[in-house]
């Protein structure tokens, strides 16, 4: 692979037809992704598209992007304003819709974070909504779409 440029990603995508019959409804959409860092993936398009569910799609793969994206981004400003992040998960959901133009895309993507925090470092409500406008305006995922990203966190501590 050819050096690559600071701030570049590269993936290489292999798809074959193999001996199946070139038909829409039946060609074989399992493909694979290898990322510039050595990681395979299986993928494939969803059942709608003729695809098999079970394999990362395209649509999921944004969603998944998204909330890691929003998940790096609010830990990092945790850790810069001392709130100790003991754990996060976040249930993330992606809606497919038409545009303006009666194309298909992902019109809508909703991030469900709960952030647990260590017991004395769990910021006030009021931070906590800063630090999350914060890491929505700072995630480059979510500045690189479209779709409406609407976030609804839970902040715990124990």
């Amino acid at each position: 692979m050819s050096e690559e440029k600071a701030g570049q990603h590269a993936v290489t995508l292999t798809w074959n037809r193999g001996e199946q019959p070139f038909d829409y409804k039946t060609f074989d959409r399992t493909h694979f992704i290898d990322y510039d860092h050595g990681v395979r993936v299986l993928a494939s398009s969803t059942n709608k598209f003729y695809g098999d569910d079970r394999l990362l799609n395209p649509d999921v793969a944004l969603v998944g992007a998204l909330s890691s994206c929003f998940m790096l981004t609010f830990v990092a400003i945790a850790a810069l304003k001392k709130c100790v992040v003991n754990e996060y998960t976040d249930k993330a959901t992606g809606e497919m819709g038409q545009n303006e133009e009666g194309k298909t895309w992902v019109s809508r993507i909703e991030l469900n974070p709960v952030v647990v925090f260590e017991k004395d470092s769990k910021p006030s409500e009021e931070l906590f909504q800063q630090m999350v406008a914060k890491a929505h305006t700072g995630c480059f995922i979510a500045n690189s779409v479209k779709s409406s990203v609407e976030i609804q966190p839970t902040a715990l501590s124990f």
